[in-house]
């Protein structure tokens, strides 16, 4: 902010502590969230906020009052971390006009501006847009909350590392998933996991589950769509030896096995509805259930948490009822700001179980292990498209593993066009006609209108339309 001039954009201010929670307000702001920094890789993850009207400046110097400063945004708290560094970067390398819902940016330093790929000196930004500094960074440009509220139940592990459940993200999305799973954990009712193919399920079952007061107990885990028809009661709840065929082993089945802890029944929406009743026995507290030939009568003592890619209307109406919790795991397109953690995360986990095929993609920078990924293969990633999600992202990464030839992976010789081409044509009434002939489903939504869903989240945010779903 230049003295005098009134402007009220200016870095976040340093003591914010966790006080921030009473004062939270979901009032979004413009963000420039950290992708990649070949000098500071550390500090991918960290953005820059905007709040109000006026102009900024991002660059090395944090010093002055219209200097952006970058932040570690967190629940109930914000660390400030400074400004970039670097000696080709200048002290005032973008200046930043903000007016409204409008968010300009101009190259005033000595690096190349790129937006998407492509130089240019001066740009009028959307969300989902990527800034480039040439050989320098690059960050997304988002909407996203000014603060995030307190979070009871949860320790938050380093900044940018996998949490103890396997959860990565800095995303407010991925933040908004941690508090709903400790909320959900808090009770002894039955959950529904509801997410797209590859949003990590059965984590979030996982998570549910040590943090309930269960955590002590058994965590079973079973694909429902591997139950079969003929057998499902005795895969359930269970049999006594020689029944109901001569040479069966005896079993306690799924219920059994996970007595006084959680069962996670994956795929559940692939069984059929009169499959589906079969669970309704033992869904009520206190509910009885028994074995196949065992005329002795068990109480059961399960937390179900099943899981399925499919809408809640398309399971049996009284088996859905009975999961009075529910929770909804964001895909990648809700947070993409958390892509590259998600890479680093899947790069050395490879690293670990095959040295030879992925190390060489690992560098140590300080005490911390980095992926080396070409500057241009994190701006493919952050805009190409994941229909599987996180299994996507693993498959474009082992593709580009295998056909890169030194030490950086990089971008396949022939990628996908990013999907920040403008849309079709769509306007508004469409895309709420499209959404509401598919209940809400974003997938089905974009399919019926002809574009990617990338393309509708960003039609659906232009129009306000987010709520709506």
């Amino acid at each position: 902010m230049r003295p005098g001039t009134g402007n009220t954009t200016s870095p976040v201010d340093s003591t914010h502590d966790g006080g921030a929670a009473e004062h939270y307000a979901p009032k979004l702001v413009p963000a420039f969230t950290l992708l990649w920094c070949i000098e500071e890789p550390h500090r991918v993850g960290e953005c820059a906020l905007f709040h109000g009207s006026g102009r900024s400046f991002l660059g090395r110097s944090d010093d002055a009052l219209d200097s952006a400063s970058f932040v570690r945004v967190r629940p109930g708290a914000i660390e400030r971390t400074g400004a970039l560094a670097g000696t080709t970067l200048s002290r005032r390398q973008i200046q930043v006009d903000v007016s409204d819902d409008v968010v300009e940016i101009e190259k005033v330093g000595q690096l190349a501006l790129h937006v998407n790929g492509k130089e240019t000196k001066r740009a009028r930004l959307a969300p989902g847009d990527v800034v480039s500094l040439h050989k320098h960074s690059g960050m997304l440009f988002s909407m996203r909350p000014a603060s995030l509220p307190k979070l009871a139940g949860w320790q938050a592990g380093a900044f940018g590392e996998p949490d103890r459940f396997g959860i990565v993200g800095e995303s407010p999305a991925i933040w908004e998933l941690r508090e709903r799973l400790a909320f959900v954990a808090s009770f002894d009712e039955h959950v529904l996991v509801l997410g797209e193919s590859g949003t990590g399920k059965e984590l979030a079952a996982r998570a549910i589950h040590i943090l309930s007061h269960r955590a002590r107990g058994p965590f079973v885990d079973r694909s429902a769509a591997t139950l079969p028809r003929e057998l499902v009661e005795a895969e359930v709840f269970g049999n006594r030896k020689d029944y109901p065929n001569p040479g069966m082993p005896e079993s306690d089945g799924l219920v059994g096995a996970a007595r006084s802890g959680t069962l996670f029944l994956d795929e559940i929406g692939e069984i059929s509805q009169p499959m589906q009743a079969a669970f309704l026995r033992v869904f009520d507290p206190g509910a009885s259930y028994q074995r196949l030939g065992d005329p002795k009568p068990r109480k059961a003592d399960v937390r179900f948490v099943c899981a399925t890619n499919r809408a809640p209307g398309e399971l049996k109406h009284d088996f859905a009822a009975r999961f009075e919790q529910r929770v909804e795991l964001p895909p990648l397109d809700a947070r993409r700001e958390d892509i590259p953690l998600l890479a680093r995360a899947l790069l050395l986990e490879a690293a670990a179980r095959s040295a030879a095929a992925a190390s060489r993609f690992v560098r140590t920078v300080g005490r911390r292990q980095e992926a080396n990924l070409d500057a241009g293969f994190v701006t493919h990633m952050v805009q190409r498209d994941y229909p599987a999600n996180m299994r996507d992202l693993a498959r474009v990464l082992r593709e580009s593993m295998a056909a890169s030839r030194d030490f950086v992976l990089r971008a396949p010789r022939e990628p996908e066009p990013p999907q920040t081409q403008p849309a079709p044509q769509v306007d508004e009434a469409a895309v709420r006609d499209a959404l509401g002939r598919q209940i809400g489903n974003v997938s089905r939504a974009a399919d019926a209108l002809g574009i990617s869903r990338y393309q509708l989240i960003r039609l659906m945010k232009k129009y306000g339309l987010r709520d709506a779903v």
